[in-house]
């Protein structure tokens, strides 16, 4: 009798333990982040670009005026435009408060949506799998304002919304109850007024749910299809709005002639910036998608080695020529996507200059390395489907700008969407691992909370190479 209520009085301790840990880790995650957000922005009198423009307007007109002028002159991003305005027009205080809990609810909706129930020690793993993402990235798309109106708070919302989806696809469980779905079902359809991005993905994911729900002859409950057409009615109504048409003319003043460009100009373009930004801002990124997972699964190495060395010897090699003089060696490999023309300025030069042997074996480099990679990554994944889709997804999502002549112009937030939808696939690998179900919550977060100390040291490794050597 004395020792199960010594083993009583223990659970009691370590539960109470177990809740003030996880409650000091949120408190440490929120005020970390309010603290970055508030160097960011610490008065208005620092902001400059969008952030200023919005200010500017936001004290002018009211918010129903804004809406319609923005609406009819610019985009239909209406709920982002709404958050923006709200932000600027309520200061700052507010986007530094709800900020870290948007990125906590972008961590929590795709945890649910990978495992189907919570997870504390997953939403950690998410917040140290964000190291893994480029500083550029993390800043204009969440600690920037303006970003996360447009990048960061709609995507969570848009992932929060998927989670009767997940359920019904991943899962074949009964949509949740009646206030937790409409909730979703809310976020879902206010993300599909976000930035085209989300809204291209919200119905991608829609459209791959109830085709896959059709292939496998499963019903889809009715509210399903409610909310289905409702958000796809959104998105057309965000892409066709009469903004759109008078953006692009603006948008096409940073680059004269792009709309006459032919298709394997738009090709050459494209692949330039999309290869150009997965190198100099994704590199570490992309190889921490293949060598965690491995890690995990040592077992699966010895059938894989040769693919294995090869990946890393090359991602090793890509940082040591880094280094300019070794650069220089070798005429820029491999880092030399287009060659800078006297004759033709940034970013004209690409279309018009010859592909030398370093382009060329250049675009050959990182195309191997990435095939690789994604080969990895699909070695080690539990579910291949879903491990296909949400690479593919990601990849769709950058490749659709391509069509945009502000691809330069946009900045690094773009591959945001991208960045998510790709720690999906190693995020499902490891909330599955044995690892990761048995060891004490306490000791996996102060594991996570060192790699990813880690991860942001080698996430300024290529800038530290180049200022020093």
């Amino acid at each position: 009798m004395g020792s199960l209520l010594f083993s009583r009085t223990n659970r009691y301790h370590y539960s109470k333990f177990s809740v003030f840990s996880k409650l000091l880790v949120f408190v440490i995650v929120i005020v970390l982040l309010y603290g970055i957000n508030s160097m960011v922005h610490p008065n208005f009198t620092s902001l400059a670009g969008d952030d200023c423009f919005y200010y500017q307007i936001a004290h002018k007109l009211n918010y129903f005026d804004f809406l319609n002028w923005r609406y009819h002159n610019w985009s239909g991003r209406l709920f982002s435009e709404s958050v923006e305005y709200f932000s600027v027009k309520s200061g700052t205080i507010l986007f530094r408060l709800f900020n870290p809990l948007f990125l906590l609810l972008l961590a929590y909706a795709m945890v649910r949506c990978l495992t189907g129930k919570q997870s504390f020690r997953g939403m950690v793993l998410v917040l140290g799998m964000f190291c893994c993402i480029s500083y550029s990235v993390l800043h204009e798309a969440i600690f920037w304002l303006t970003g996360s109106s447009f990048y960061l708070v709609p995507l969570s919302l848009g992932i929060m919304g998927m989670i009767p989806y997940a359920d019904i696809v991943l899962r074949s469980k009964p949509p949740c109850r009646f206030v937790p779905f409409w909730i979703c079902s809310a976020g879902l359809i206010l993300a599909a007024f976000g930035s085209e991005q989300i809204a291209l993905v919200c119905c991608v994911s829609i459209v791959v749910a109830h085709t896959s729900q059709k292939i496998r002859r499963y019903a889809m409950p009715f509210p399903f299809y409610i909310v289905s057409f409702v958000v796809l009615v959104a998105a057309a109504v965000n892409f066709l709005s009469p903004g759109s048409a008078q953006r692009l003319q603006v948008e096409l003043g940073r680059f004269p002639g792009f709309e006459q460009l032919s298709f394997f100009a738009h090709l050459r373009v494209g692949l330039y910036w999309l290869f150009d930004g997965l190198v100099n801002n994704l590199w570490l990124l992309f190889s921490f998608l293949a060598v965690f997972p491995l890690l995990l699964f040592k077992h699966m190495i010895g059938k894989i080695r040769a693919a294995f060395w090869i990946f890393y010897s090359m991602v090793i090699f890509s940082l040591i020529m880094r280094i300019p003089i070794w650069a220089k060696a070798l005429g820029g490999f491999p880092y030399a996507f287009a060659s800078p023309s006297k004759h033709y300025s940034f970013p004209f030069y690409i279309i018009h200059s010859q592909l030398t042997m370093p382009n060329i074996f250049t675009y050959l480099f990182w195309f191997v390395v990435f095939l690789i990679g994604v080969f990895l990554i699909l070695w080690c994944s539990r579910r291949l489907m879903l491990a296909l889709f949400c690479i593919i997804t990601g990849l769709v999502t950058l490749v659709v700008i391509f069509l945009s002549p502000t691809l330069f112009a946009s900045g690094n937030r773009i591959f945001f969407v991208f960045c998510i939808f790709l720690l999906a696939v190693p995020l499902d690998i490891m909330l599955s691992s044995h690892t990761f179900s048995t060891d004490k919550e306490i000791h996996f977060t102060i594991k996570t909370l060192v790699i990813s100390a880690l991860l942001i040291i080698l996430n300024m490794l290529p800038r530290i190479l180049v200022h020093l050597l």
